[in-house]
């Protein structure tokens, strides 16, 4: 946590995340930066925008540039700045690249309030994930998305505190390539579940090494008179290779409602994505960890899903 009030004098050179004095002449400057940015570190994401989070008096004004290093050259990143009022004197202050983020790049981002009087400094080194990668190389890697982690949307209760399974994702070979299968792992299961049926996901690889993965189903919802019910699962991950991994995953579920249910539980519903004679609600997460699996998800039919309990 820093922040600063009073400051003045010119600062040649501070640590990265130190308030920075940029005026000669003594400024009051009420701020408070009070949660390290966002990216930080080693290993950013290369499609994360750079995020503060200051409140204060002085909060709702404010300069954030965001540069590319290159030895001792310093490059701008053309961007888009936006700041969001969450509580009164609170904001959040968000940079988003024109174009993503290079891979294996040291980057600086600066925050300045008060016309620049007082600077917020930090760096950040954007992980290998972001070059193009052929997924053939990692066919068998098994992954499992931790609920316990990343931010929930459009939900009172999110998977993380229900219990609910966990995706496990596993990189399979295809008829019309590579692909994700789609299983499922109980919060308390190191590896996958036999008590639930794989499917092998339709896989978008256009935007290369980011994919998106769907698997359309319907299930039965004793609720509804065993109708049933249309489910629509999407995915989203950046895979990188050398080490293989699974960064900046993304979750997003369509459920078929009727549409007194919208209205009863004051939900944000819209047409079903591809069944727009539908309506669904909708849950889903960012920021969700990948955790490597050692055993591949073998297929799982119906069948077999059906009889694991017996």
């Amino acid at each position: 946590m820093s922040s600063w009030f009073l400051l003045a004098c010119t600062s040649p050179s501070v640590p990265a995340g130190d308030p920075v004095e940029t005026e000669s002449d003594l400024v009051e400057c009420s701020v408070l930066v009070s949660d390290p940015p966002t990216p930080r570190g080693d290993g950013a994401f290369f499609r994360d925008p750079v995020v503060f989070i200051a409140h204060g008096d002085d909060a709702h004004s404010a300069e954030l540039v965001v540069e590319r290093l290159v030895g001792d050259a310093a490059f701008a990143t053309p961007g888009r700045v936006s700041s969001t009022e969450v509580s009164p004197g609170r904001f959040t202050w968000v940079f988003e690249p024109d174009r993503y983020f290079e891979p294996d790049t040291l980057y600086t981002a600066r925050i300045a309030f008060c016309d620049g009087a007082v600077e917020y400094p930090t760096t950040f080194r954007t992980s290998h994930v972001g070059h193009p990668v052929d997924p053939s190389e990692a066919l068998g890697t098994t992954w499992r998305l931790d609920y316990q982690e990343g931010e929930w949307f459009h939900t009172t209760f999110p998977p993380a505190d229900g219990g609910d399974e966990e995706v496990v994702l596993s990189l399979v070979e295809s008829a019309n390539g590579v692909t994700w299968r789609l299983g499922y792992a109980s919060p308390f299961q190191q590896s996958w579940s036999a008590c639930y049926a794989t499917t092998d996901m339709e896989t978008d690889w256009s935007q290369d090494p980011w994919f998106a993965a769907t698997a359309i189903g319907r299930s039965v919802d004793g609720d509804q008179l065993d109708l049933p019910i249309l489910s629509i699962l999407q995915v989203r991950c950046g895979l990188g290779l050398a080490p293989t991994t699974l960064e900046g995953c993304e979750l997003t579920q369509w459920f078929e409602v009727a549409e007194t249910t919208c209205d009863e539980f004051h939900a944000e519903c819209e047409p079903c994505p591809g069944f727009e004679d539908q309506t669904c609600a909708n849950l889903g997460a960012v920021g969700l960890p990948a955790r490597p699996v050692a055993e591949p998800l073998p297929v799982i039919t119906p069948e077999e899903a059906a009889a694991c309990g017996g």
